[in-house]
């Protein structure tokens, strides 16, 4: 896993308005800040709305299966140029050497990471103000193949469970986060039907050439489409919704969210394997509602 909390460089602590507190972190690729001579420094926000995080359907589609997410910190540096000059020394890959994670409980507890991007420095009277931005890696996914062999660009083969795909899509961002899933698409077994104790993506098998394109009998053999591609296939074949939050992917069928106050959802680590033991071990349930107080 790249980007973990020793890798925070730079953070700053802050309040939410139910008086959670929070930490954003600037974490730098292989920095390492359990050695005692090199400690995060604390950062100093511009502003109240220092933080934002929002979500956006993938173009213009508002039942798009993809919600990527993003977020932008902005913040002071006063101290005489020595944090612009370390963020910003003509680095050109900077997406590479940088993330940002939003966290609790003093960094324990992350809630979103994200590959980072330099969007804007101010100059008022002496003072810089530097915006940055990260986006949660899912657009990523379009530049990278769904293959085998890097190198060879040999295409990926076989079958396997689908949450195990799925794992596979998602392991070129580098975060090492877990999903869940929540679908209501139960398939019949030949022997027995699935009940609510079992994941209908981990119970159904893919091969995974279907995530290519196939020469229709030239030499050039089959064209692996992108994990992005690869995985929005997926999502629309189950009616899923793929967004990051609270440090994980999370994949539900959005009627799930709309017509019921709670739900069941399966987790699994960044491999595919089930979090906690086999099905339904890993089986828990999400409440998303709340109860209005009446008005008197």
């Amino acid at each position: 896993m790249a980007f973990g909390s020793t890798t925070r460089k730079y953070y700053h602590e802050f309040s939410s308005v139910e008086g959670t507190t929070y930490w954003w972190e600037i974490r730098e690729r292989a920095f390492d800040n359990t050695n005692p001579s090199t400690p995060p420094t604390e950062l100093v926000a511009n502003t109240t709305g220092h933080c934002v995080t929002r979500w956006v359907s993938d173009g213009d589609d508002e039942f798009s299966p993809v919600m990527g997410s993003e977020t932008t910190i902005t913040f002071f540096d006063d101290s005489g140029d020595s944090v612009l000059t370390d963020l910003f020394a003509g680095d050109v890959d900077f997406h590479k050497d940088y993330a940002l994670a939003i966290t609790s409980s003093s960094g324990s507890v992350l809630h979103w990471i994200g590959y980072m991007e330099p969007v804007d420095i101010n100059v008022s009277e002496g003072a810089k103000t530097i915006v940055l931005r990260a986006a949660d890696g899912l657009g990523r996914l379009a530049d990278y193949p769904y293959v085998s062999n890097d190198a060879t660009g040999a295409p990926k083969e076989g079958r396997d469970r689908v949450t195990t795909i799925i794992s596979e899509m998602l392991e070129k961002i580098e975060f090492g986060s877990g999903f869940y899933t929540a679908c209501s698409y139960y398939p019949r077994k030949a022997s027995s039907q699935l009940t609510s104790d079992n994941d209908p993506l981990y119970n159904i098998y893919a091969d995974r050439k279907a995530f290519s394109i196939p020469d229709n009998g030239g030499s050039k053999g089959a064209t692996p489409v992108s994990r992005l591609d690869a995985l929005r296939a997926i999502l629309m074949r189950f009616s899923l919704r793929i967004f990051h939050d609270g440090g994980k992917w999370h994949l539900y069928q959005p009627s799930l969210l709309y017509s019921a106050t709670s739900f069941s959802r399966f987790e699994y680590d960044s491999a595919g394997s089930a979090v906690g033991g086999a099905e339904p071990l890993n089986k828990s349930t999400l409440s998303h509602s709340y109860t209005p107080t009446t008005e008197v």
